[in-house]
């Protein structure tokens, strides 16, 4: 007689939990948490959210023959881009840049570009080529 898989897949967890002591870990949740697969591989995330970056942190970002450098800076209580570095952009240092996400292959947009007293917006021309974060 033969018997079919019923609702029960615990034993799989099971699989995932051997798999990771084998590889040297307390269970498959400490692997998930300590490996960032991207990483392993040398490959750069395609999206970043700034929401997620801590203050302080870098980002360069280069779009056709436009580069600039961003620090993750408070703004109300948001996380947002202060540009310190800008080659050909229209974006001048000290704007803050109110921006969701940096996609690579996306045009890059600021919602909000807080330059003095002045509110405008941005929106580049080109795809995003390279996102480097520091």
């Amino acid at each position: 007689a033969m018997t079919t898989a019923q609702g029960d897949f615990s034993d799989s967890e099971y699989t995932l939990n051997t798999i990771a002591i084998y590889l040297g870990f307390e269970d498959w949740c400490h692997l998930i948490q300590s490996v960032n697969i991207n990483s392993i591989w040398g490959y750069e995330d395609e999206t970043v959210y700034i929401h997620s970056l801590e203050v302080g942190s870098h980002i360069d970002v280069t779009y056709l023959d436009r580069k600039v450098t961003f620090v993750v800076a408070l703004r109300d209580g948001e996380n947002i881009l202060r540009v310190e570095k800008s080659e050909n952009s229209s974006l001048k240092i000290g704007d803050e840049c109110d921006i969701y996400k940096i996609s690579k292959g996306a045009i890059l947009e600021a919602k909000h570009v807080y330059r003095g007293d002045n509110i405008g917006n941005y929106k580049t021309q080109g795809e995003v080529a390279t996102i480097l974060i520091s």
